[in-house]
């Protein structure tokens, strides 16, 4: 679980600094839900989640942070 906790809050990270107006909402309103309303976001946007996972991942191999 805490693997999870700290790859949405990586993704989340990304959007937040990396996205446009639109998809820094969505980090933010990911981190404020509950369950359910985190899962609803991840499948109502995933090309968003997909996205900035890989966003996530390129920006910790740049910290060295694999």
């Amino acid at each position: 679980m805490a693997d999870e906790y700290d790859h949405d809050w990586d993704v989340t990270d990304a959007m937040i600094h990396h996205g446009g107006a639109f998809v820094q909402g969505l980090g933010s309103l990911f981190r404020m839900g509950d369950e359910i309303n985190k899962l609803r976001l991840k499948n109502a946007f995933p090309e968003y989640w997909k996205k900035y996972s890989e966003v996530a991942r390129q920006l910790k191999l740049r910290e060295g942070k694999t």
